[in-house]
């Protein structure tokens, strides 16, 4: 047996392991380079790397997460591991020559293909028998999941529904089989599978396959389909009902409930992970830190930790920065600018797929994507060295525009997405201590240290209302007090913090509540109290505007304080602004 024989037999094998086993394809993988290297060939293989554009970014990724080695906040062995996991991107080039040849090409196809067929009718035996074939899940273990997860399996059957919709097309042959398994596919996806991600990407391939068959009106026909599809599949399968409706309700619930559902927990990571990032845009944290650093984020903020963000692009930009988002970005599209069309449809999953999991982090769709990059570029034709430097440059030009948007976005995010300041955790106990304990004292202002330290103050604080007003709802209510500050602590910066303390009609328990930025009134956390207003340098008088509003019925009492922000030091009107709504 040649060689060549034996790469194609390899191809095969790979191809139809990476879905089924992942101890198989780490076998398998591993010895594809080992057959590379007794292949030889080594100046010809160059040759072909170094003028191949997607190997080339591919390896520029590669060399980037090396370069993170060196300014990682982790220990070499931890940083290693995350390094192992993104070895998909170094078997693409791997992939790319041993897929030189269009019979390697074809089988391995046809071999990943094979492999995702059988986990469909597996499946459906699953489902339709209740036998206890395949992996399930934890809750139900008579999931028609076989091989992989839900999220997986649905991936790569909408992949693959996609794949044979195409060869139909293309080919004009074994039109009905086809059509058949693709109506298969979609149904164990829409009726039998909780994959979220699944969904988003066939809709997003059913689209992209109208629009590259005729066009534009293949698009407006594709999205009227897709429209009539999800309104009648959302009427009759309940467990996709069920999955989009959980969407709806975290979303909502995100900034208000305390119960950790998954769309929360999700939406906490992604806005958390871009703080990491805007910390250090440029080149990131560093290769391995995003445990490290958004476990140090979570003590801070008293949340849940995670070692994974479920985005891919913010699990790249915390590590290796804009940089990495950019070079990853134009890997994608160096990709399409050389993509046939069933090439489009696996950029189009790895681009949206990877919005919503960190798909390259995990060992199968890594592989998967490496494997398939490697089929579809394996055979395209290549420029020679002159025309490839002119190519390079172009490319180059689209990685700085890239950079240049990812720079600018990260700035935008900056700005106005940035999480807001709290108060010291410590000084923010030690207030609401006083306000909920409310000890008699001769002056009404105090100034406390961190420590609890009390220090004579000359601020005064004016109610621009009667203690004790009362309102009606049928009112509109105009809530304000006046800081006169002491001379001392004139010109230099400050938070204003504002809490009330509600308690509605016939309740006994009274709920705080807290205002801050731009007058937006929150349950108070008191692990999370966020100023209301800030000052880089205190004038002599504060005119405070606290509430301008319609009413509802209760007591409320409004407490006022600032923060010196240069030493902590906390100034609080222990006397509240006190009126009640009838």
């Amino acid at each position: 047996m040649n060689l060549d024989t034996t790469r194609r037999i390899l191809a095969i094998l790979i191809g139809f392991a990476i879905p089924i086993s992942t101890a198989l394809t780490n076998i398998l993988c591993p010895l594809a380079l080992l057959l590379l290297i007794i292949e030889g060939r080594y100046k010809q293989n160059f040759n072909i790397l170094r003028v191949h554009p997607v190997a080339i970014f591919a390896l520029l990724f590669v060399g980037l997460m090396l370069l993170g080695l060196l300014y990682t906040p982790v220990a070499f062995t931890e940083a290693g591991l995350i390094l192992d996991k993104y070895r998909e991107f170094l078997y693409i080039p791997i992939f790319i020559l041993f897929f030189r040849d269009p019979i390697s090409r074809q089988w391995g196809l046809y071999a990943f293909i094979s492999a995702i067929l059988l986990t469909l009718i597996l499946s459906y035996v699953m489902a339709f028998t209740g036998w206890e074939i395949g992996k399930g899940t934890d809750q139900n273990p008579q999931a028609p999941y076989i091989f992989k997860n839900y999220i997986t399996q649905s991936l790569l059957l909408a992949l693959v529904a996609y794949f044979i919709a195409m060869q139909a097309w293309q080919e004009r042959r074994w039109i009905l089989p086809r059509a058949i398994v693709v109506l298969l596919i979609i149904y164990n996806i829409m009726f039998l599978s909780e994959g979220r991600t699944g969904y988003l990407v066939l809709f997003c391939l059913i689209l992209l396959f109208c629009y590259q068959t005729y066009r534009l009106r293949g698009a407006i026909i594709g999205s009227i389909f897709l429209v009539i599809l999800t309104v009648l599949v959302y009427q009759s399968s309940q467990i996709l009902k069920d999955r989009l409706d959980n969407i709806s309700e975290g979303v909502q619930d995100y900034k208000h409930s305390e119960t950790n559902t998954s769309i929360k927990m999700r939406l906490e990571f992604n806005e958390n992970s871009l703080n990491l990032i805007t910390e250090k845009p440029i080149f990131g944290h560093g290769t391995g830190s995003f445990s490290y650093e958004y476990q140090k984020l979570a003590q801070d903020k008293q949340i849940q930790t995670t070692k994974n963000p479920h985005n891919e692009y913010l699990m790249i930009g915390v590590q290796w920065g804009v940089i990495g988002i950019a070079l990853f970005i134009a890997l994608l599209y160096i990709m399409w600018l050389k993509a046939t069309m069933m090439a489009q449809g696996l950029i189009v999953t790895i681009a949206i797929g990877c919005l919503f999991n960190s798909f390259w982090l995990d060992s199968t769709e890594g592989h998967v994507f490496a494997y398939l990059i490697g089929i579809f570029y394996g055979g395209i034709k290549l420029t020679n060295t002159k025309k490839s430097i002119i190519e390079m440059k172009s490319y180059l030009k689209s990685f700085v525009l890239i950079l240049i948007f990812g720079i600018l976005s990260i700035a935008t995010v900056r700005i106005f997405m940035a999480p807001p300041v709290t108060i010291d955790s410590q000084l923010a106990k030690l207030m609401m201590k006083i306000i909920t304990e409310q000890p008699t004292r001769e002056n009404s202002v105090i100034s406390l240290d961190i420590k609890g330290n009390s220090f004579p103050v000359e601020t005064k604080f004016e109610t621009l209302i009667k203690t004790g007003k009362k309102f009606s709802t049928a009112e509109t209510g105009n809530i304000s007090t006046k800081i006169k500050i002491a001379h001392y602590h004139r010109d230099r910066a400050a938070h204003i913090i504002i809490v009330a303390n509600y308690l509605a009609p016939k309740e006994t328990q009274a709920v705080f509540f807290q205002r801050y930025g731009n007058a937006v009134w929150e349950g108070l956390d008191i692990t999370k109290l966020k100023p209301a207003e800030y000052y880089d340098k205190l004038p002599e008088t504060i005119d405070l505007s606290i509430y301008n509003g319609p009413l509802v019925a209760g007591r409320f009492q409004v407490y006022v304080a600032y923060v010196l922000t240069e030493n902590q030091r906390l100034i609080l009107n222990t006397r509240p602004i006190e009126f009640f709504v009838e």
